[in-house]
């Protein structure tokens, strides 16, 4: 029963916490429109055609290795690029 609890307090904690929690350590780091322009108006056209209302804040991960992941939930939604993958996207533009 307590584990139960704990359990479900934890999963509560962690959609607040995790996405601050893991950019944090992840060293990542919020980027602005000015900083990225092209990239911001990627993501505000994807949003625009999936029908979600609110642009997700973008992230910069100095990572070299090409990825990008998504985390959070509502006005929390985050999406993470690496340098590796915007410098892959430049190559390839």
């Amino acid at each position: 029963m307590i584990t139960t609890v704990l359990g479900a307090i934890a999963l509560m904690l962690m959609r607040k916490v995790s996405p601050q929690l893991f950019l944090l350590l992840g060293g990542a780091r919020s980027i602005g429109s000015e900083d990225m322009p092209a990239l911001f108006g990627i993501v505000a056209t994807l949003c625009r055609r999936a029908g979600i209302a609110q642009v997700p804040k973008l992230y910069f991960l100095p990572f070299g290795v090409p990825t990008a992941f998504a985390t959070g939930v509502g006005d929390q939604s985050v999406i993470v690029v690496s340098s590796g993958l915007l410098r892959l996207l430049m190559t390839v533009s």
